[in-house]
């Protein structure tokens, strides 16, 4: 294997090992070519090694764990002007860094600004944290590795506690802290306190409890009244005396762990996160790679502590960089597992004529993202219209001339050439405006492939018990195979533009594969575009593939205003049971299996080689059994008169069962029906609709006589 990184060696390369005593020692390395980050002695010539243990005596004096890391850290810092560094701590030890500035400012143990080439191994080290301390700001650096180290702070972020009452009318819980664990904080009023997890009395997770909590107010010594949020009432009466309830001890958020902006080529390998202040790992605007394997965020071994990350376990946006996620684990968050999209652009003015278009970032500009995600010349920008007047979602696409800042969440594009039908926001609108405070869906919306996140890959990760998504994915050339989801409050895998956060881009050409999901409280997968549209329903070529998943118990497949899509070798269970169910987007034992549909007021039934029409139900639930009862006890949800080929529908769910028939169950995003809509046969391996059924649905195809009644 051939790589470029400085941490390759070759046959006779020799390190030195540098520390407050001065000492050196140097190793040969007897083979062609080994990985720097392997757990071996042979290093690169120019490699220099920074032991922490050896600062732990300074000017004749022993430091503290803290004191010893930061000189470590800052020798490690200077010596990669020069060298490629390792910095080293001891195995298995932990390490209590105590806080060293007043207040809230954050302050970051490995503050890697404009630096190259530092390998942290942690030999299994444990850092302790004090609040408002996180672990590493990587900014405008590279080749930045983290490896083999354990983070947790000295005292929980979150806290927890029994339910002791509940108001019947759910406007309140009442919790008593357990012990060792915060009495909650306000803190900064602008912030909120957000969601929560809540458990049975045997601490058994409750997927389908979700309370956000609108205030926290102390009433005992140990003992706090919890305010439930408008609109979340029926919520907390879910819960009982005896529950437990976790939520964060601060309302006023906090930093991330690890934040990771700018910079190129950056990993972390065996890392534990037992507790955040807020996001565990957040990465914008990088290039190269961005490796995290063997990452967990879970709750601290052989602790009593309920949940572990505040929000997001991995915020990945806006990055050019090749996003891996692999062999890793989330449990036990208060937002979602997997976070990879971008913010959209949103068009400020344009002119047709000289084609140039001023953009605004719909993002939130601060210190942690001070400017735009950076495009470039020869960039694609892709125009979307999601509002309720839209007739086509994708308007069409340009690459840029050139770019221009105006301001830190302006700029001025030149297009290459024209797209027809851009609207941009109305005169006068503040550019203070972001995120779900910028709706103006009649304004065209853009995103730039090239910068958000192309070609992630999520292999084998376990995603489990936790509140809100398991994975968001907005990017084209995708791939979620391999992955355990269980557990989980929202959605498995939510692959469809955010419109309430102006997140995308719309998922294109992806694979979800091979995957397991288990008790989803949402949909297992939910794939395609979300609008606004009420009227029209455009609809979008994605040219995606869902295939060879588990999905036991919970709902089926969701598609929403998308087309060409790949559906097959997807199993369907009860939790529980080997039993396969049918759903109405599922298939029912393999691929090769028959399907029934309705289409008017008629039923139709595929054999292997011929198709029949049955005019009442009564005859069709001969055919499908027991498994046409389930369908047909959710029929009160679609009436018959509402069954027809209508175009009133905002989202839409296909099945696909090669050589068989699909069903595209078409709802209004109210979730009032309209009705089942067009039947497709695919081509086997494609995804590609057949016309000949199209013919059929269009009554050109004559039925065939071969049937059982």
């Amino acid at each position: 294997m051939i790589f470029t990184s400085k941490y390759f060696l070759k046959m006779g390369d020799k390190v030195r090992s540098l520390g407050g005593l001065g000492m050196m020692k140097s190793f040969s390395v007897s083979i062609v070519s080994i990985y720097l980050f392997c757990s071996t002695y042979a290093y690169a010539a120019d490699l220099r090694v920074v032991r922490v243990e050896n600062y732990r005596v300074i000017a004749g004096k022993t430091v503290t764990d803290r004191e010893a890391v930061d000189t470590a850290v800052k020798e490690a810092i200077a010596q990669s002007a020069t060298y490629n560094v390792r910095l080293v701590f001891q195995a298995d030890r932990t390490y209590r860094l105590k806080r060293k500035l007043e207040g809230q400012a954050p302050d970051a143990i490995f503050p890697f600004t404009g630096v190259k080439n530092i390998m942290v191994n942690g030999n299994n080290a444990q850092i302790l944290l004090d609040r408002y301390d996180y672990v590493a700001e990587i900014r405008d650096s590279e080749n930045i590795h983290i490896w083999n180290l354990r983070v947790d702070y000295a005292v929980p972020n979150h806290t927890q506690g029994r339910v002791v009452a509940v108001d019947p009318s759910g406007n309140f819980i009442t919790v008593d802290i357990d012990a060792g664990y915060l009495m909650p904080n306000k803190g900064n009023g602008s912030h909120e306190w957000a969601n929560s997890l809540s458990f049975d009395s045997q601490e058994k997770y409750l997927k389908n409890v979700n309370v956000y909590i609108e205030d926290v107010q102390i009433v005992g010594a140990k003992r706090v009244k919890i305010i439930t949020k408008d609109g979340y009432q029926t919520e907390a009466k879910k819960l009982h005396a005896g529950y437990k309830f976790a939520f964060r001890a601060f309302g006023e958020g906090g930093k991330t762990n690890f934040h990771i902006l700018q910079s190129k080529n950056v990993s972390f390998k065996n890392v534990d996160v037992y507790n955040t202040m807020k996001i565990a790992f957040t990465a914008r605007y990088n290039e190269g790679n961005l490796l995290f394997d063997h990452v967990r965020v879970m709750r601290k071994p052989n602790s009593n502590r309920l949940i572990a990350g505040l929000s997001d376990s991995f915020h990945m946006k806006s990055n050019r960089a090749i996003v891996t996620i692999r062999n890793s684990l989330v449990e036990r968050t208060l937002d979602d597992g997997i976070n990879l999209g971008s913010m959209a652009e949103v068009c400020h003015s344009y002119n047709p004529n000289t084609l140039e278009l001023e953009l605004r970032d719909t993002g939130y500009i601060s210190k942690d993202v001070p400017t735009s995600a950076p495009l470039k010349a020869g960039d694609t920008l892709s125009a979307f219209q999601l509002g309720a007047d839209a007739t086509k979602i994708f308007i069409g696409s340009a690459k840029i001339a050139s770019v221009n800042s105006i301001t830190n969440k302006m700029r001025r594009v030149r297009l290459t050439n024209n797209i027809p039908g851009i609207r941009c926001l109305d005169a006068g609108t503040g550019v203070g405006l972001g995120g779900k405070f910028l709706e103006q869906w009649h304004a065209t919306r853009f995103f730039s492939p090239e910068v958000s996140n192309p070609g992630f890959r999520v292999l084998n990760n376990t995603i489990r018990e936790k509140t809100r998504n398991g994975i968001l994915g907005k990017a084209q050339g995708s791939m979620i195979r391999g992955n355990h989801f269980e557990n989980i409050s929202g959605n498995g895998i939510d692959a469809t533009n955010n419109l309430m956060f102006n997140e995308g881009p719309v998922a294109m050409r992806m694979e979800i594969s091979a995957n397991t999901f288990k008790d989803i409280f949402l949909y297992p997968v939910i794939l395609g575009v979300s609008s606004y549209s009420a009227a029209n329903l455009p609809t979008l070529n994605i040219n995606s593939n869902i295939v060879n998943n588990d999905f036991i118990g919970g709902k089926p497949i969701r598609l929403m205003n998308a087309t060409h899509i790949n559906i097959a070798g997807n199993f369907f269970s009860e939790a529980g049971s080997s039993i396969p169910i049918k759903k109405n987007i599922s298939d029912l034992t393999s691929n090769s299996a028959t399907a029934i549909f309705r289409l008017g007021s008629a039923y139709y039934y595929e054999g292997p080689t011929y198709i029949c029409r049955y005019d009442s139900e009564e005859k069709a639930a001969q055919v499908w059994g027991q498994n046409f009862q389930q369908f047909a006890a959710s029929r009160t949800q679609f009436p018959p008169a509402r069954y027809y080929l209508g175009s009133c529908q905002d989202s839409e769910g296909s099945m696909r069962l090669a050589n068989s028939l699909g069903l595209i169950n078409k709802t209004r995003l109210s979730t009032e029906a309209c009705g089942w809509g067009t039947v497709r046969r695919f081509q086997l391996g494609t995804g590609i609709a057949d016309p000949r059924l199209m013919n059929f649905v269009n009554s050109s195809i004559p039925i065939s006589g071969i049937c059982k009644f």
